[in-house]
């Protein structure tokens, strides 16, 4: 007897937690769907990337011009930091749907790659830079 109020308990235990693991949780109001949010880090992170540029080349100092180019993503996507702070801190918390995020960030970065303009060499602007900064240094060497 006492081993089958044992079973029963386990599997009650056992079908309570199935339920309560597969319930849909509600996004909050606040935080940003996952494709906006997806778009957003884009643009943020070819934000990042041009001041990491304009540093390396010596034209100014780390995160001059870049408050004003977040600030202005920011309006774009008529957004306020805590949107966004309250944002990644949810997805942070769900690690499955930020690399999903990531994963359409990564392919967006990639599809701006494979379409930016090519010179007559069919070089793009990247294979360029990096050709202009390494004759460069070997001049100055």
């Amino acid at each position: 007897m006492k081993r089958n109020n044992i079973l029963v308990i386990a599997l009650l235990l056992c079908i309570l937690a199935t339920f309560t693991g597969c319930r849909n949780e509600t996004i909050p109001e606040n935080v940003i769907d996952t494709a906006t949010f997806a778009s957003f880090l884009t643009e943020a992170h070819l934000i990042n990337s041009y001041d990491y540029i304009v540093v390396a080349a010596g034209r100014d100092s780390l995160g001059y011009r870049t408050g004003a180019a977040y600030d202005s993503l920011l309006a774009k996507y008529n957004l306020t930091q805590a949107d966004y702070d309250t944002t990644l801190a949810y997805y942070m918390n769900h690690p499955k749907t930020l690399e999903d995020i990531y994963r359409r960030v990564t392919e967006n970065l990639r599809d701006k790659l494979e379409n930016m303009p090519k010179d007559e060499n069919g070089a793009d602007s990247t294979e360029n830079s990096r050709n202009k900064n390494f004759q460069r240094r070997i001049l100055i060497q």
